[in-house]
């Protein structure tokens, strides 16, 4: 059986080109979510004290996709109290941007917080009871795999790690001339291991040179210098010379 999706508007009016229009599989939980969001239709619900029953109002009944197209032809741009644009891509856009500035730092909400072993092996139970429970559905498997990856690969394509044994950043370019490419937790001291040493860790990979750097695998060559290692492949077939 498909799954309904609604298409819903948030307002004291009427009128589409105001409120917060959105999509949803379960009306009430969304309107939920809303009400504690830090965001503008957060905010503007919690201050002029709105509810679901008063201000919450359904557009449509109908497939995913169709929802969707609804949601981007009233929404094309940030409208109202939307800060995105509509459908799919603007969704997308938008989870992206506020991740990039919000979710860093102390904007995480893990930030700072330290787990016991135990609690981090019942998170992991957890996460795996999920994705093997109808709750995963194929819906979002096709997310996961295909829209965030594509998501966390086009924010940190042309980019690499960098380090100053201490801290790690991700940028094209190295903050400071102290700055060597790697990361602090990865950069192994290679020069205690020879080269017959090396190739020993582990007898499965291949040494590896790039950029006149020994790397004793692929593996190490990818902790090393932050690159995939699809990057790192291709320059090794020579497809790619500068990194």
């Amino acid at each position: 059986k498909e799954m309904k999706y609604y298409v819903y508007h948030i307002s004291d009016s009427t009128q589409l080109n105001t409120g917060y229009i959105g999509v949803t599989k379960n009306p009430q939980k969304r309107w939920k979510d809303h009400t504690k969001s830090p965001y503008r239709i957060g905010a503007h619900i919690r201050s002029h004290g709105w509810s679901f029953d008063a201000n919450f109002r359904i557009l449509l009944v109908s497939d995913k996709e169709t929802c969707y197209n609804i949601e981007k032809m009233l929404r094309p741009s940030a409208i109202g109290l939307n800060e995105t644009s509509g459908g799919i891509g603007g969704e997308i856009e938008g989870i992206s941007e506020r991740w990039k500035i919000e979710r860093r730092g102390k904007g995480n909400p893990n930030f700072g917080k330290t787990r016991t072993a135990e609690t981090k092996a019942r998170m992991s139970e957890g996460i795996k009871r999920y994705y093997k429970s109808d709750k995963y559905t194929a819906d979002k498997k096709v997310y996961h795999s295909k829209v965030l990856s594509k998501q966390g690969t086009e924010m940190i394509r042309g980019t690499r790690w960098w380090t100053n044994g201490i801290e790690d950043v991700r940028s094209v370019e190295p903050p400071s001339s102290e700055w060597k490419m790697g990361r602090s937790k990865f950069n192994y001291p290679t020069d205690r291991y020879t080269t017959e040493d090396r190739a020993k860790l582990d007898t499965k990979t291949k040494p590896v040179t790039i950029n006149g750097i020994y790397y004793f695998s692929i593996a190490e060559a990818v902790r090393q210098t932050g690159m995939c290692k699809q990057t790192i492949r291709k320059i090794l077939k020579g497809e790619r010379c500068d990194v």
